[in-house]
């Protein structure tokens, strides 16, 4: 998604298309990301390795489809697919982590999950920049094809299986169905789910109305949005390495309320100065860009620190809130004003009093220190 942003005016311009439309592509790939969480579950019963990288040969494919487009609904529809082969690396990436750790480490390694995906970030929009200069949009999805077949041969080579037979469920649609009912029923689980859901929408919304506001409103160019947003990515590195280190100090729910409390005061920001300028716009985009950095890893840390059993469930369940509420994020800066810096605003502000009002509810009850709804415990697969 990082390295597609920039391109995003291209697009329109090459097919011919409104903004909004554009932003389809990017709502289409998150409702794809949304369907992809149902490989959690299922990695809880077959593991975490083989669906990763059947997921991994089949984003490879959709993204030549992309590649190859000849309308925005083809794109949309190869984005689609790719955000449903791309479900596999985001859930289990994050299901791996939580089979290997436990207490506070998990958040600490969800940090430094979110640390090597800032740090992509950083550079994801400098080579889009690059590739436009020597060639269309349409060379962003070909490098991306390049980069998954290399992160399939180190998958291979690399990467081993992090759910031992004996830790599996016994797989089955009423199983699945009873875990996520149970899951719904535990009200923190649903709380920091909600958090993270309107997290989600106040970091795609801002990303996604940005790249025309830089364009598009202050007249900048492609590049200038790169950096910007490479600035944001550095933010995010640099926040992770923060939030590691204040984990020796501080627990995962007050790190969490800070980041949600410093993103609301960037959204304000950004709401009442925004439409002023680049030298007004910049900053607050970074500040709500870096909280991303406090507020993933510990929001979902703490969502699934009751479920280790069922994680792959339960991150599925957490990204398909996430997502949903991503794919309806991304078209309504476009919608609310053409994307104007005043819309993006307006919804940027939303949803990130949303998610610090969702935080706010959801740690008072924690430390109330209510049970669980329901104690999760399935039948294990057998050897």
């Amino acid at each position: 998604m990082d390295m597609f942003f920039p391109a995003l005016p291209a697009v329109g311009r090459d097919l011919d298309v409104a903004p909004s439309a554009v932003m389809l592509t990017i709502t289409a790939y998150l409702i794809g990301l949304t369907i992809g969480q149902a490989v959690g579950p299922l990695s809880d019963v077959v593991g975490r390795r083989r669906p990763l990288l059947i997921g991994v040969v089949l984003f490879a494919a959709a993204s030549l489809a992309c590649a190859t487009a000849q309308s925005v609904e083809i794109l949309a529809t190869a984005r689609l697919v790719q955000g449903i082969t791309a479900a596999a690396g985001v859930v289990l990436s994050r299901a791996i982590v939580r089979d290997l750790y436990t207490g506070t480490d998990v958040a600490r390694h969800y940090s430094t999950l979110i640390f090597i995906v800032g740090l992509s970030a950083v550079v994801s929009p400098t080579i889009a920049t690059l590739i436009l200069d020597v060639t269309s949009w349409r060379g962003i999805f070909v490098v991306l094809f390049g980069l998954a077949a290399l992160l399939l041969v180190v998958a291979v080579l690399r990467l081993p299986e992090s759910l031992p037979p004996e830790r599996r469920t016994a797989g089955s649609f009423r199983a699945t169905t009873r875990t996520f009912g149970l899951l719904c029923r535990d009200r923190r689980f649903l709380g920091y789910g909600a958090t993270l859901a309107c997290g989600t929408g106040t970091l795609t919304a801002l990303v996604t109305g940005s790249t025309f506001v830089v364009q598009d409103e202050f007249a900048a160019s492609a590049q200038v949005f790169a950096f910007l947003f490479s600035a944001g990515a550095l933010a995010v590195v640099l926040a992770t390495v923060l939030n590691r280190y204040l984990l020796r100090r501080f627990s995962p729910r007050r790190l969490l309320v800070a980041g949600l409390a410093a993103n609301a005061v960037g959204a304000v920001g950004l709401l009442a100065f925004g439409r002023s300028g680049m030298a007004a716009f910049t900053p607050c985009f970074i500040l709500l860009v870096a909280t991303w950095g406090f507020i993933s890893a510990n929001g979902t840390a703490i969502a699934v620190r009751d479920h280790a059993s069922v994680a792959g469930a339960a991150l599925a369940l957490i990204g398909l809130m996430q997502y949903t509420t991503g794919a309806l994020a991304a078209p309504l800066a476009g919608a609310v004003g053409s994307g104007s810096a005043i819309s993006v605003g307006v919804v940027v502000a939303c949803f990130s009093l949303a998610g610090l009002s969702s935080a706010l509810l959801t740690v008072r009850r924690d430390r109330m220190g209510a049970p669980p709804a329901a104690s999760i415990s399935l039948p294990r697969a057998r050897p």
